[in-house]
């Protein structure tokens, strides 16, 4: 087994009540089959308690503070979850710290508490490890860094067994691989503009899937060699290398249909499922923000002389392109995949600069602690939706 992980992986440590959006508030936790069951047998105890004491409702003081009738009636065992208590879990006491976790330690957590905000994607004979955006404080560590998101790997003996994977197309995979490699150069490549590196990007996504569509995946090597070659060239894309990409150079025109297009993108949020009113409000706003002047959407795009915002970006780049873009050998969206990437950074980007309206200048400091709280509460409401993931993934579909 291939073991590759973001390189501050096993750096991630949680703080807890000190979070400033708790991942136990808002979220319906599912509890896995065997936490469940462990689960039972504690509220096991606690109904044969009441029981033995001809007690249909708990009207003792000490038992309706005992942490077996919280598991009882904290955990809703038909549906598999914590119930939830104004939005909050059950199981989280008034300092924002776990009960579960405070009573029976780390181990009896259930695997969703126990591994979020850890992500693990898994390919035959390969698991791929990172931190998720949608955790305030794996978004700080990535921002905060000062070098480029690196990846590592280990291997062992280990394998999987190839029935679960029947189905799985190892020559795809392969291609993806090597694909995704050269997309994060072109996403670390200083030299070429932020915003031209999303236009590459999605420019490669959708001459792949096209390959992927007819069925030509050996011509999918070449087109990646075409964009490895380019950026190994080390010198800066010029406008003929953007014409004979058909990489849109910022036009009047081709800004304009940008320009409508992210409006467009920004209307499709305001259709997914919403998980806290505030962010209804948050794209509203800015929707409102892009659509009263181009020139505010051109300050977004703009990142020339902002070496810090610039460099954030492509942070947040990189890891969208590890968790995301391979999963795409299992649906063949190389194409969305790619998008759900290239133009998650430009939302949080308008969304950022709809909170710093007046921040125009390319000399202004990036705020650091308001655009990670712009990509987690985006992460929130769209990584941890299969509803929203889908919905995105149809429409960038259409759009190609």
């Amino acid at each position: 087994m291939l073991y590759r992980k973001q390189d501050d992986y096993d750096a991630f440590k949680c703080i807890a009540g000190s979070c400033p959006k708790s991942c136990c508030i808002g979220w319906q936790i599912v509890i896995d089959d065997d936490s469940l069951d462990n689960y039972a047998q504690i509220a096991k105890k606690q109904a044969i308690a009441m029981k033995n004491k001809n007690l249909s409702t708990i009207s003792d003081e000490s038992d309706s503070t005992s942490f077996e009738y919280k598991i009882l009636e904290g955990v809703d065992f038909e549906e598999g979850c914590f119930r939830q208590n104004g939005r909050r879990c059950s199981m989280l006491n008034p300092d924002n710290l776990c009960s579960l976790q405070i009573e029976l330690g780390e181990d009896n957590l259930c695997t969703t508490c126990k591994q979020y905000p850890r992500h693990i994607e898994e390919f035959q004979d390969i698991r791929e490890y990172s931190l998720s955006l949608s955790c305030p404080e794996a978004i700080h560590m990535l921002l905060t860094r000062t070098t480029p998101l690196n990846f590592i790997e280990c291997e062992d003996d280990t394998e999987d067994d190839p029935e679960e994977f029947e189905d799985y197309d190892f020559m795809l995979f392969d291609r993806l691989e090597y694909a995704r490699d050269i997309l994060y150069k072109i996403a670390c490549s200083s030299i070429i503009p932020f915003q031209t590196r999303l236009d590459l990007i999605v420019e490669a996504a959708a001459r792949l899937q096209i390959c992927y569509d007819e069925g030509e995946l050996f011509e999918m090597d070449d087109i990646v060699s075409e964009y490895s070659d380019l950026i190994a060239s080390g010198t800066n894309i010029s406008a003929g290398h953007l014409s004979s990409l058909n990489i849109p150079s910022y036009s009047s025109e081709s800004m304009q249909d940008l320009y409508e297009y992210n409006l467009d993108a920004l209307k499709l949020l305001l259709r997914l499922e919403m998980l806290e009113d505030d962010w209804s409000r948050t794209i509203t706003n800015t929707i409102s923000y892009i659509q009263s002047d181009i020139t505010n959407f051109k300050n977004v795009l703009d990142t020339t002389d902002n070496k810090d915002k610039s460099f954030a970006c492509q942070q947040i780049l990189v890891s969208l392109l590890f968790t995301y873009f391979c999963g795409s050998v299992y649906d063949g969206q190389i194409y969305a995949r790619a998008c759900i990437c290239t133009q998650s950074v430009r939302f949080m980007m308008m969304i950022y600069s709809a909170y710093t309206p007046n921040s125009h200048s390319h000399n202004n400091d990036l705020n650091i602690e308001l655009l990670s709280k712009v990509v987690y509460l985006y992460s929130r409401e769209i990584e941890h939706s299969d509803i929203n993931m889908n919905e995105i993934i149809d429409w960038f579909s259409s759009q190609i």
